[in-house]
C-alpha cells in the first residue's frame, strides 16, 4: 500500500480579458488548466486535474514530487526587544527602513547579488494550497 499526501501551491493567472483563469502546479509537470469562468470554477478544474494527474502517476508507479514550499518574499521573525531596538538603530544609522536593512544584512549573508526589491505581477495571479491524500496498492 503506497500513501501519498502533499499540499501542493496551485498558482492561478486571470486572463486578459478578464473571462477566464489559466492554473497550473508548477511541482506536477503538465499539470494546468486554462477555463473561461470565475475563479472558483478554475480551482476546481486545477484540482481535478491534480487528483487525476496524481492518480495517474500512483498508478504507473510514477515518482511523486514533493510540494515545494511557498516562497512568498515575507520573512517573520521574533527577537527579543532588546535586539529589535539594535536593528531599528542600525537601520537608522544607515537612513533605510528597517526591513531594507534586514533584507540588505541578509543577502550579504548568504552571498546574495540579486534585486532586493518585491517586482509584482504583471497580470493578477492567486497562489492556493490545496491538499491531497491517496492510498494505492502500487509500491
Amino acid at each position: 500500500m503506497k500513501h501519498v499526501e502533499g499540499q501542493w501551491h496551485m498558482r492561478f493567472e486571470e486572463s486578459k480579458d478578464g473571462t477566464g483563469f489559466r492554473g497550473w502546479i508548477a511541482d506536477l509537470p503538465g499539470c494546468q488548466i486554462e477555463i473561461q469562468g470565475d475563479f472558483n470554477e478554475a480551482k476546481r478544474a486545477l484540482e481535478a486535474a491534480r487528483d487525476a494527474w496524481l492518480e495517474q502517476a500512483i498508478s504507473e508507479g510514477r515518482p511523486i514530487p514533493k510540494p515545494t514550499p511557498d516562497i512568498s518574499g515575507n520573512i517573520f521573525i521574533r527577537t527579543s526587544p532588546s535586539l529589535h531596538q539594535a536593528v531599528l538603530e542600525a537601520a537608522d544609522r544607515e537612513g533605510v527602513s528597517m526591513a531594507k536593512w534586514i533584507g540588505e544584512v541578509l543577502a550579504r549573508e548568504v552571498g546574495w547579488t540579486g534585486d532586493l526589491k518585491a517586482s509584482p505581477p504583471e497580470r493578477k495571479t492567486y497562489r492556493v494550497s490545496s491538499a491531497f491524500t491517496a492510498e494505492s496498492d502500487a509500491d
